[in-house]
């Protein structure tokens, strides 16, 4: 998440900046106390930094967004596969329904990524000045039937 701050930024943003809010004399113990000793000077420079590199820090998770977005779909649906497998393997009925309700618990997570994707696509293609595909032109994502707006312009429906 922090990849363009040093090490001791980003101790300063995750422990203190962010996570904790304490009073400065209080984070500067407390890096002491974890082996990180830097000068009240250093501790407001890095603050400053920090505050001033907020637009980057934040256009760089935006850039990684897609990917771990979708990582975290595939390793999600990979689970659940692998659940299922497990329950047609398992001999004993008690485990089976122990996997059953493993894999009902983790659907909404799923369930949450997938109307994520469908949000920020349909944000994309409605205010990005980037070129639309070519099946997305002749579709009004605004209408309830999408799906059907879809399969009609591939042919398959």
């Amino acid at each position: 998440m922090l990849s363009v701050l040093s090490d001791s930024e980003r101790t300063a943003v995750e422990t203190i900046t962010i996570t904790m809010r304490i009073l400065p004399n209080e984070a500067l113990q407390y890096l002491k106390d974890c082996g990180i000793e830097i000068s009240r000077r250093s501790y407001f420079r890095h603050n400053a930094k920090l505050e001033a590199s907020k637009w980057e820090r934040l256009m760089s998770i935006a850039e990684r967004f897609t990917e771990q977005h979708l990582q975290r779909i595939d390793k999600l649906e990979l689970v659940e596969s692998l659940m299922w497998k497990n329950y047609d393997l398992e001999k004993y009925p008690h485990k089976k329904v122990d996997i059953h309700c493993s894999i009902v618990t983790m659907q909404p997570f799923l369930s949450n990524y997938y109307v994520a994707t469908r949000f920020v696509l349909e944000r994309r293609l409605k205010i990005d000045p980037i070129k639309k595909p070519d099946i997305y032109l002749g579709i009004n994502i605004d209408k309830a039937d999408r799906g059907k707006q879809i399969l009609q312009s591939e042919g398959l429906f």
